[in-house]
């Protein structure tokens, strides 16, 4: 599959392009894409088994709060960096740790391009206040790792980055 022909939709926070791709057998067809920034999703946990979580408006959920895994978009540093960076701001929390990578996952391979990276941060402590961007409204709290698997089964978590996360992480923390 090959793309010959791209045509600028719309851009701004996302962008959105049509697409003419010729497929292997020869045919053509039309696709729109969705470009979306990389970001990156962390599980902190800290030395008494709890894990930090957030809970914020967001667009796509405007009629309940998320309750997410710490999380957020990269801004020109490394996968790792950025994590770091999501973590102490959206939980005011540090490691000194190495961080375990996780993997990443594409939000949805048939029509957007971006990738969250999956990260495991362990023995995080909690060094400041939330540092939040001036769109950013969050609080941000921790809960027992036990009670966070269970809001998983009983649905409470909407997003695909927390629930993935927090499945991938799983392993390092039972």
């Amino acid at each position: 599959m090959k793309v010959v022909k791209k045509e600028e939709i719309y851009s701004g926070f996302l962008k959105f392009d049509n697409l003419t791709i010729k497929l292997n057998n020869g045919e053509e067809i039309q696709r729109e894409i969705i470009t979306k920034r990389d970001g990156v999703a962390i599980v902190a946990i800290d030395k008494d088994d709890n894990i930090y979580l957030t809970k914020q408006p967001r667009i796509g959920s405007m009629e309940e709060e998320a309750i997410e895994v710490p999380a957020g978009i990269l801004e020109g540093e490394t996968t790792e960096d950025a994590a770091r960076r999501e973590l102490l701001e959206e939980t005011g929390c540090i490691t000194d740790e190495d961080l375990i990578y996780l993997g990443y996952f594409y939000s949805d391979v048939a029509c957007c391009t971006g990738k969250t990276y999956l990260f495991l941060a362990l023995n995080v402590k909690k060094v400041n206040d939330l540092k939040l961007d001036d769109d950013e409204y969050l609080t941000s709290y921790k809960v027992n790792k036990e009670e966070v698997y269970k809001m998983i089964d009983n649905g409470i978590f909407k997003d695909s980055h927390s629930i993935i996360a927090l499945l991938k992480a799983k392993k390092y923390i039972f």
